[in-house]
């Protein structure tokens, strides 16, 4: 059996304003100084996640282009730009992220924040789903008692 095209969209357009205009998704951490990003998507591979995209801002997309170019460790990676537009200071939220890579997304996917950490098991369960349904989407969430 042919495996899914399984996409997980990563959302990495944020201005970070509350973390003094730095990307998150690129801070580096852990004993092999990964980035925050980089983490979450050896996870995603590890679950078995197998198509990335990255949306970006106009801001962060070199940065990102040049930490993780088109191919992260065997797994195609896209980008798109979420635009702001004239009449705003800021983007829109989550939808519009996401609307700006739906030429991108052609199949089962998942969203998650760039600058997040979800545990391999949480992926590896939003895998299994998308692997159960159809063109399947999703996004993770937990129990508040639970965090």
């Amino acid at each position: 059996m042919e495996n899914k095209r399984l996409t997980a969209v990563y959302m990495a357009a944020g201005i970070s304003s509350r973390f003094g205009g730095r990307c998150k998704a690129l801070v580096r951490l852990g004993p092999n100084n990964e980035t925050l990003m980089g983490f979450s998507m050896k996870q995603a591979k590890e679950a078995g996640f197998n198509n990335f995209v990255i949306i970006a801002s106009d801001k962060t997309l070199e940065p990102l282009k040049n930490e993780y170019g088109d191919n992260f460790e065997g797994i195609s990676v896209n980008y798109c730009i979420q635009k702001t537009p004239a009449y705003r200071e800021k983007p829109f939220g989550t939808s519009h992220a996401l609307f700006s890579a739906k030429d991108l997304v052609d199949g089962a996917f998942v969203v998650l924040n760039s600058d997040d950490i979800y545990g391999v098991n949480t992926l590896k369960a939003l895998a299994n789903h998308l692997n159960e349904n159809e063109d399947g989407h999703c996004l993770p969430g937990y129990k508040l008692k639970n965090c």
